[in-house]
């Protein structure tokens, strides 16, 4: 089952609240966990009480730094408070779990001291053991990162995961990045009995959880000092294909050979409501520990994509003039078949494309769609201020900006403006990239953002290194990688690429 009743029936609701509004709707923030009765007979007690709970609920909700300020005011106020050792593992999960081991060991320190026979103590000083052997066995991380991407529905047993991720620990890497959705598998590769179900890697109450992969992960990637990433492809979210039409959300594309709109499976990046419906998700996936987004490079969005009633309004509200997409196209040979992407930079060059409309329609989507990104992005650090966010960017967006911009909506320049915390290069259009080449494409990268700190570059671990997802490890030895780039580039493996002649950038 792909959406349950209840679920779907609320988001219908949200669907006819927000149906008439072109603006993108307020985020949705966390609620706030609900405060104890006061107490008339130890107010001091109830005070004490109230913030441990409080501090219990951000922990829940992901919220670790407010956690951590929450209990920090509680032991400034009251230094010895009823439950002191509570309060100090509370402060020492948050810690941990936002990343921060060395204060996150002196609060368990103080866990083992304060409740040196009780059951907490004991688990307080098990996880002493842990962190300072995980601080012992993470090698520095000189001279760059390492990082490595693997499918979410190939993480090993739970049993086996903790003995995974020390070995990628040991191995340099210092993040590791997984695909947050199952998304649509590409043509020709149904895999059969094996296909995996539509859903995602996290608990949520927005969409089917295939596996909670962020569960199993997050803390034990904490423990051995690594940080964890999640993808996120905006516009491929096959759990909802089937209730995209009935939710008004569907994105519209010209279809020349019938001069009309058709619905696609993509979903309308600027209707508001799925907006709200991308906070809300986002943000049960950040509530889960993550330290990081990666907004993956979507599928291919061209001349002819994107006309879906709230896009042609805003568009409509910015020029004065409502777009026509029988005029960005000269003729219906240009496109070929409804769907189908065409060789844009020869239509450009033959003047096929109508210049001054469609420049307007191709910036204007980029635009917009890096402004969804950064609201998503302002929304979800009110919850997790932390948290990172990252963006790949197909090499075309570094060695040709025309046909970046036509071709797959992206535009490097403007994204920089937004102020990610990362770029990565990658795309599918990587993979072919000859290996003399990727070095000079990373530097002109490098040229652009001005840092190499902002630039991770993507490798394709081929299928017969990474066939064994327990020996991942072994394909992802990067001396001779790192010689090859600028100082500083962080070095992103992608698991499941299919070796191919020149395939490493």
């Amino acid at each position: 089952m792909s959406f349950s009743a209840v679920r779907f029936a609320a988001v219908a609701v949200l669907v006819a609240v927000l149906g008439a509004c072109a603006q993108p709707v307020k985020p949705i923030t966390a609620p706030q966990g609900p405060a104890k009765a006061a107490s008339p007979t130890d107010p001091i007690l109830d005070i004490q009480g109230r913030l441990l709970q409080e501090a219990r609920t951000f922990h829940a909700q992901g919220r670790y730094e407010s956690a951590i300020r929450t209990l920090q005011r509680l032991l400034k106020q009251y230094p010895q408070p009823s439950s002191l050792a509570e309060a100090h593992w509370w402060l020492a999960r948050s810690y941990e779990q936002a990343g921060n081991t060395p204060d996150a060991l002196v609060h368990y320190r103080d866990v083992a001291q304060a409740a040196p026979s009780g059951s907490l103590g004991l688990q307080a000083r098990q996880r002493v053991a842990e962190l300072e052997q995980a601080l012992k066995t993470v090698p520095p991380s000189v001279n760059g990162r390492k990082a490595v991407f693997f499918p979410s529905h190939r993480l090993p047993a739970p049993e086996q995961v903790e003995v995974w991720v020390r070995g990628l620990a040991q191995a340099g890497v210092t993040t590791v990045v997984h695909d947050a959705g199952m998304g649509r598998e590409p043509k020709g590769e149904s895999h059969g009995r094996n296909r995996q179900p539509p859903g995602v890697f996290f608990q949520t109450h927005w969409a089917d959880t295939v596996r909670d992969v962020v569960g199993q992960l997050v803390p034990v990637a904490h423990r051995q000092g690594l940080a964890v990433f999640c993808s996120v492809t905006l516009r491929q979210m096959p759990w909802l294909e089937p209730q995209l039409d009935q939710l008004g959300w569907a994105d519209r594309s010209y279809d020349p050979a019938r001069g009309q709109l058709v619905s696609t499976d993509a979903p309308d990046l600027f209707h508001p409501a799925f907006q709200e419906y991308l906070v809300g998700l986002l943000s049960d996936l950040a509530a889960g520990g993550i330290d990081g987004i990666l907004f993956k490079a979507d599928q291919p969005s061209g001349p002819a994509d994107g006309f879906s009633p709230f896009a042609l309004k805003a568009f409509e509200r910015d020029f004065g003039i409502m777009p026509d997409p029988a005029t960005f196209v000269a003729s219906s040979d240009v496109l070929g078949a409804a769907g189908a992407l065409p060789d844009l930079r020869s239509a450009v060059a033959d003047q096929r494309v109508s210049a001054p409309e469609f420049w307007r329609w191709a910036g204007w989507k980029s635009r917009e769609t890096l402004k969804v990104m950064d609201r998503l992005r302002q929304a979800l650090r009110k919850q997790s201020p932390n948290l990172q966010f990252a963006l790949e960017v197909h090499p075309e967006a570094i060695t040709d900006p025309v046909t970046a911009l036509t071709k797959f909506n992206e535009d490097l320049l403007e994204a920089k403006r937004i102020g990610f915390d990362a770029y990565v290069m990658g795309g599918q259009s990587a993979v072919g990239t000859r290996p003399s080449t990727g070095p000079v494409i990373a530097d002109r990268m490098i040229a652009l953002l001005g840092s190499a700190g902002l630039v991770w570059v993507a490798l394709p671990v081929p299928l017969a290194e990474a066939a064994a997802i327990e020996r991942l490890a072994e394909g992802v030895k990067s001396a001779s990688d790192r010689a090859r780039f600028a100082k500083g580039i962080g070095l992103l493996y992608v698991v499941g690429t299919a070796p191919t002649a020149g395939s490493v950038p």
